[in-house]
């Protein structure tokens, strides 16, 4: 099995992702550390920390990328149906990030 303690370092990305991605790991009951910092405010990485029981880190993070994505597409709905308005189409596509482990 691949590792189940893991620290990703993900570019151009701050606090905004970072607190996302740390709250969906802890919804997770197979994580039992879930953590993030950002260096610097000048350079434009996170580090995120994931430790994990029975499952490797990698999919961990793949599962809490998944239910952010749920969690984005309700809001977006319910937004839209607020506003009286039918949402855009979803799309998935990856932008320019670059995720190390």
């Amino acid at each position: 099995m691949e590792g189940r303690n893991a620290t990703f370092v993900i570019v151009n990305e701050d606090h905004t992702l970072g607190n996302c991605i740390r709250y969906c790991l802890t919804c997770n009951p197979a994580v039992s550390f879930a953590g993030y910092s950002v260096p610097h405010p000048a350079e434009p990485k996170l580090n995120l920390r994931i430790q994990s029981d029975t499952q490797s880190a990698t999919d961990c993070l793949l599962q809490a990328a998944d239910l952010m994505y749920a969690i984005a597409s309700v809001l977006r709905q319910r937004l839209a149906e607020a506003c009286g308005v039918s949402p855009p189409p979803s799309s998935r596509t990856s932008e320019n990030r670059s995720i190390t482990q």
